[in-house]
């Protein structure tokens, strides 16, 4: 099992830990990270963009989607758009996407002693392979 850290607008960050947005939706145009390398029952530290890790959770199920046409984004938007919660915006700028992660969340929480890492690459996710190379707090959980 690994840990992940979910690089988050913090409106959506904030969405989660209130509880209000149930499912992360993740859409590449190649099949990288989250897509097919998140299991249930893993961990998931959400870092606001620019920002700090403020909570963390864990993954209740996943469900991974190819998208072949256009009917098929539009699909995932109206069977999971409520617990997504992303603007028109959103789906919008990712209609060239191929590949969907939906990853349905529980038991988030927003952490006691948020903290920073040195994360300096674009990536808006990582799986975390022992957290280092993040100079990574050893009390964060």
């Amino acid at each position: 099992m690994s840990d992940h850290l979910a690089i988050l607008k913090p409106v959506y960050l904030r969405l989660i830990v209130e509880g209000v947005k149930t499912i992360e939706c993740r859409l590449t145009r190649t099949p990288k990270p989250p897509f097919k390398s998140i299991a249930k029952g893993e961990q998931i530290y959400l870092k606001e963009s620019s920002g700090l890790v403020l909570a963390v959770g864990q993954v209740e199920k996943v469900v991974y989607r190819q998208i072949n046409d256009p009917k098929d984004l539009e699909t995932i938007r109206w069977e999971y758009g409520e617990e997504i919660m992303a603007q028109e915006q959103f789906w919008q700028s990712r209609r060239e996407c191929r590949y969907c992660t939906l990853i349905f969340l529980e038991n988030v929480r927003a952490l006691a002693e948020p903290f920073r890492i040195d994360k300096r690459d674009m990536r808006s996710w990582v799986v975390l392979d022992g957290k280092q190379g993040f100079n990574w707090p050893e009390n964060a959980s």
